[in-house]
C-alpha cells in the first residue's frame, strides 16, 4: 500500500518530467512541458498525500494493557498495587497501532475513559470515528470490538435506526391483513 504509493509519487515527480524533457523537447513548447510536469507532480504527490491523510487514522491493532506494562519505567504504585504513570492507572490503558504515510507503525497509548472524544462535526476525514487526546483521529471497525464497555467508551452508544424502532413498536391491527 504505502510503499507502492510512495514509489508512484517518486516516479511521477522524477520519471515523468524526465521523459517529457527527453522525448518532447522538439515537439512540445516549453510552457506545455511545464504544464505536463506540474500536472504529473501534483497528481503523483497529491494522491499519495490524500491516501496518507485518509487512511492514517485506521487502527491496525488494539490491545488492553495490564498494570505491568510500564513496570520497568516507574516504581510508583498506588494502594491497589497497580502501576501508575503520570497519575494514570495503567490497568485501564489501551494501546493502538496505526501507520503513517511511510507505512511505519505509530503507537498510541491512552485511557479510553478520559482521553477519547467523538470526532468534531466538521470532520473532513472519511475514516474517523473517535479522537484520542483531542487531536489524534482514529478509526476502528465497531464490529471488531468485542468488549461492550470499551466499544461504548470509544464509539459512544449505538443508536437504533428509526425504522427498526418503528417496526418494533408497531402493533398489528385487525384490518392489517386486508390491506
Amino acid at each position: 500500500g504505502g510503499g507502492m504509493s510512495l514509489m508512484s509519487a517518486a516516479i511521477g515527480l522524477v520519471g515523468l518530467p524526465a521523459l517529457s524533457l527527453f522525448y518532447g523537447a522538439g515537439s512540445v513548447p516549453a510552457t506545455g512541458q511545464l504544464a505536463i510536469i506540474a500536472t504529473a507532480g501534483v497528481t503523483a504527490v497529491g494522491s499519495t498525500a490524500l491516501l496518507g491523510y485518509c487512511f492514517s487514522p485506521y487502527v491496525h491493532t488494539m490491545e488492553c494493557l495490564s498494570g505491568d506494562y510500564y513496570a520497568n519505567e516507574t516504581d510508583e504504585t498506588n494502594e491497589d498495587d497497580a502501576t501508575t504513570v503520570d497519575g494514570k492507572n495503567n490497568q485501564n490503558l489501551v494501546r493502538v497501532v496505526t501507520r503513517d504515510i511511510l507505512a511505519r507503525e505509530v503507537e498510541t497509548v491512552f485511557n479510553p475513559a478520559t482521553d477519547v472524544s467523538p470526532p468534531p462535526n466538521n470532520n473532513s476525514r472519511p475514516f474517523c470515528n473517535f479522537m484520542v487526546m483531542g487531536d489524534k483521529p482514529m478509526y476502528v471497525h465497531a464490529d471488531l470490538i468485542h468488549d461492550y464497555k470499551l466499544k461504548v467508551q470509544l464509539l459512544g452508544q449505538e443508536e437504533v435506526p428509526q425504522q427498526q424502532e418503528a417496526a418494533k413498536n408497531k402493533q398489528k391491527l385487525d384490518d392489517d391483513e386486508f390491506l
